[in-house]
């Protein structure tokens, strides 16, 4: 699962909700995740490029229609 060392110790655990989130809906949008985890655009901006730096997830299609898909 995700490597602790690639994480900041305040990031952990955003990181790791988005990751279980977009495993179990592979095509969520970010807005509603924004919404439920109340973390602001930013913040999931910044957790979803640590996710794909790490080649954990990658997005799959367009932003419109596409889905994210699970590497590891």
């Amino acid at each position: 699962m995700l490597k602790e060392k690639i994480l900041k110790k305040g990031k952990r655990k955003k990181v790791f909700l988005w990751y279980l989130i977009i495993k179990k809906y592979p095509s969520a949008k970010q807005k509603d995740v924004m919404e439920g985890l109340n973390i602001s655009r930013r913040t999931l901006e910044r957790v979803i490029s640590t996710l794909k730096e790490n080649n954990y997830i990658e997005r799959i299609g367009s932003n419109r229609s596409g889905y994210w898909k699970i590497l590891k």
